[in-house]
């Protein structure tokens, strides 16, 4: 089966619509570090978005990674957050 950029494309507008695509506008989240992974073959296809920032809510570090394509094991979208401090209280 070839793979088109429109199926690609109907996912991705898909998961924006559902607000389950990275959003690097979020008032409550500053970006840190944002990478896009991409694999395609004949029949396959998968983007990986990493989405590193911080939360001025929570003065913390976190990671989500959002998957799309056709070969998942697990249905698109972001997965949950990785904390990425290691504080007993939280603050600075």
């Amino acid at each position: 089966m070839a793979i088109r950029e429109a199926d690609i494309l109907k996912q991705l507008d898909h998961h924006a619509a559902g607000f389950s695509f990275p959003t690097l506008n979020n008032l409550h989240i500053d970006p840190v570090d944002v990478r896009l992974t991409a694999y395609r073959d004949d029949g396959r296809w998968a983007i990986a978005i990493e989405h590193i920032g911080y939360s001025n809510r929570g003065f913390t570090f976190g990671n989500v990674i959002y998957g799309y394509g056709n070969c998942l094991l697990q249905g698109p979208g972001g997965g949950p957050s990785i904390d990425l401090t290691d504080w007993d209280d939280n603050t600075w």
